[in-house]
């Protein structure tokens, strides 16, 4: 996924934006949840590029369903079919805006200051973290009565099988500081669930000598 990016790094004067709590971006229920989103998104003193480019990163089709086929594998959920049913499953994406073109990565790695103040960019998943709620990191009430809500309206129309949870988006950039980050609501449908059960290989293709080969499907599979 292309986008612009300035020669930055850490903390910059961005405007950044806050969602702690999204209940829900696939856009078919979009509609459900926008009057519950409202209300707990507030402007911070950190970019508002994060949010937008997470909101670029789930309107994207393809990403979103090779993002849940990871997810399924991380967290387990091929293993015990009541997570996301009965209790929540909570992933923790990592993303990062990185320069599309290879020079210009190294050039900014060495502080080459021939790199122009923009560059072509694109926001790249990095990792997929399963959390696990535990006696010593519960799941906040705030969170599980949200979770509760999501599951009840998936439920009354139809998805009573399908699992629900969370996944805390991250840019990675700036490490802890959810100021940079969102939490969304994300429902897996059955179809995604029957592509992670197949693990059909992946069909790559050599850049150099165009052969191609099989790739074996798996979490960081999905993320390549």
């Amino acid at each position: 996924m292309s986008t612009s990016v300035k020669r930055k790094t850490g903390k910059s004067g961005y405007d950044w934006y806050k969602s702690n709590l999204t209940p829900g971006l696939d856009s078919t229920r979009a509609r459900y949840y926008r009057p519950t989103h409202k209300p707990t998104c507030y402007e911070t003193d950190r970019p508002s590029g994060s949010f937008k480019f997470i909101r670029m990163l789930t309107s994207n089709p393809l990403i979103m369903e090779l993002l849940k086929v990871s997810i399924i594998f991380n967290c387990g959920l091929l293993d015990n079919p009541r997570i996301g049913i009965d209790v929540p499953f909570v992933a923790r994406v990592d993303i990062g805006i990185e320069p599309s073109d290879i020079l210009d990565f190294i050039g900014l790695y060495l502080d080459d200051r021939t790199v122009g103040e923009k560059l072509q960019g694109m926001v790249q998943i990095n990792a997929v973290t399963p959390w696990y709620p535990s006696l010593i990191h519960p799941l906040t009430p705030q969170r599980l009565h949200l979770w509760r809500d999501i599951r009840a309206k998936h439920n009354a129309v139809g998805f009573t099988d399908d699992p629900v949870g969370f996944v805390d988006f991250v840019d990675g950039s700036c490490g802890e500081d959810w100021k940079n980050g969102m939490t969304v609501g994300l429902h897996i449908p059955t179809i995604v669930f029957d592509t992670a059960r197949k693990r059909e290989p992946f069909v790559r293709g050599c850049a150099i000598t165009g052969a191609q080969f099989k790739q074996p499907m798996s979490a960081v599979a999905c993320l390549e």
